[in-house]
């Protein structure tokens, strides 16, 4: 059970606990947390990047491999927020690729590691192509691709698009980031004395393709 400043003042100057031996306010570092998240999820709102909405919910995960997990040991706070790994793509951007890099873009892109699934983008499966018959006239074909060979496309299309031009990032997390390490850091450091490190941890997200 959390408890305010004022209490931990009072054992502090009348029983002589140590601040780095009292529990985290769990309430004080809620408020601070559900603050955040809901700047970041209105910043991906705003910057339209909520798409398969991945990266929207990981933000508020309370289990499984994304969000917020504090850990406490010999009087140091550490704050682990777990994102999908494409978040920095979203958050920084990605500048123009070289004839070296070209196939690590792709790469990264495609498959059921890659971006693309990672993201939950839906892909078209219906591929629509026009032929010239020996008469002149022109005919259009449609034929249905597997979810890989969609996604291929799809990586091919974008990889070539990063190559000529690459993208700017919205800073939707960045931009909050320095506001709250400090109100985090205050926080728990006013509650317990302890010293808190934020730690980014970027995971790939599990994902299935047929």
């Amino acid at each position: 059970m959390g408890v305010d400043k004022q209490i931990i003042d009072n054992l502090i100057n009348n029983l002589g606990v140590e601040k780095s031996a009292v529990q985290i306010s769990q309430d004080a570092v809620d408020v601070i947390l559900q603050k955040y998240i809901k700047k970041w999820q209105d910043n991906l709102a705003q910057k339209n990047h909520i798409a398969s909405g991945n990266l929207f919910q990981s933000l508020a995960s309370d289990k499984g491999q994304y969000g917020f997990r504090i850990e406490t040991k010999e009087g140091v706070t550490r704050l682990y927020l777990s994102l999908p790994d494409y978040y920095e793509y979203t958050d920084v951007g990605r500048g123009k690729s070289t004839k070296k890099d070209d196939y690590v873009v792709y790469n990264k892109l495609q498959g059921l590691q890659g971006w693309i699934s990672q993201k939950g983008l839906k892909l078209n499966t219906l591929v629509t192509q026009k032929r010239k018959l020996k008469d002149g006239t022109i005919k259009e074909y449609t034929y249905k691709i597997s979810k890989a060979q969609a996604n291929k496309n799809a990586a091919f299309a974008i990889a070539r698009k990063i190559h000529t031009k690459g993208f700017k990032g919205t800073k939707w997390f960045s931009s909050e980031i320095d506001n709250f390490k400090s109100d985090i850091s205050k926080a728990i450091f006013d509650t317990t004395g302890q010293i808190v490190y934020l730690t980014i941890e970027k995971i790939k997200q599990d994902t299935t393709q047929k």
